[in-house]
């Protein structure tokens, strides 16, 4: 069975494959008023595993390059930098929670220790972290918009319950 291409599509695959691709195809192909080539099916697969193809990886400089544009793209404009602060990693968090549940299921199997904490206890450690900050302003550690706290990660409403965490600057403010 013989398969035809277009003149253009072999040199566009030959871009892909190893040295000597075109030239070996050339060689086997009949030519239809020079636009057109015909291949056996056998000779072109023949061909394709002698020249296998190419993986061409980037310089180093294009790969800078194209990170800089991408930087520069989806950046802030300059004024309206973020000024929310960012929360710790993952891995952070993850081990702060495991820590807490621990601190938690301890304090509540243990008799006469207190788990959980009241609503007016609840209410002054919300109220020091919204005025610790300088001249009243909130904790430089509170993320505003959804009242979690960047330093280790908590939802402050949800952290402020639990009576055997405090707060994790240092040192700690409540």
């Amino acid at each position: 069975m013989r398969i035809a291409f277009p003149l253009a599509d072999i040199d566009q695959i030959s871009r892909q494959r190893a040295d000597g691709f075109k030239s070996a195809c050339l060689a086997k192909a009949v030519q239809n008023n020079g636009k057109i080539l015909e291949l056996e099916e056998e000779d072109f697969t023949t061909i394709s595993r002698q020249y296998p193809l190419v993986i061409v990886k980037p310089a180093p400089r294009i790969i800078r390059q194209h990170n800089a544009r991408l930087r520069r793209r989806f950046a802030f404009p300059p004024g309206l930098q973020s000024t929310t602060p960012p929360l710790p990693s993952i891995c952070t968090m993850a081990g702060n929670l495991a820590a807490a549940t621990g601190r938690t299921i301890i304090s509540a199997i243990t008799p006469g220790q207190k788990t959980f904490r009241t609503e007016s206890e609840q209410s002054s450690i919300l109220k020091i972290c919204n005025t610790s900050g300088p001249a009243g302003a909130p904790c430089p550690y509170l993320r505003q918009a959804d009242q979690r706290c960047s330093k280790c990660g908590c939802y402050t409403q949800w952290k402020s319950k639990l009576a055997t965490e405090h707060c994790p600057d240092r040192p700690p403010k409540w």
